[in-house]
């Protein structure tokens, strides 16, 4: 039998609604983020290194895998608009 909590992840991760963190986006994390984010689930990435958040925030790729264009196509202005050690969402537009 399952539990309540355990009804409401399946069924956040069936509607595509669960929230997905993501802690550090470098060559492993970005395309974990953007992964999920096709994908349709919100996602939150977590990095410390500034140059990164910077680069993430302006849709511009620095992972090999990652095309800018494709990066771009998942992030907004309003959604960009973390800085430095801050939580910042990628995710499908909506």
């Amino acid at each position: 039998m399952t539990s309540n909590a355990q009804q409401t992840l399946l069924h956040k991760l069936n509607t595509r609604s669960a929230t997905v963190a993501v802690i550090g986006l470098g060559y492993v994390g970005l395309p974990l983020a953007v992964a999920f984010a096709e994908k349709g689930f919100p996602v939150v990435g977590i990095e410390v290194d500034g140059r990164k958040v910077a680069a993430v925030q302006r849709g511009e790729s620095y992972v090999q895998d990652i095309p800018s264009e494709r990066l771009a196509a998942l992030t907004n202005d309003e959604r960009r608009t973390m800085e430095g050690h801050q939580p910042l969402a990628i995710g499908p537009r909506r």
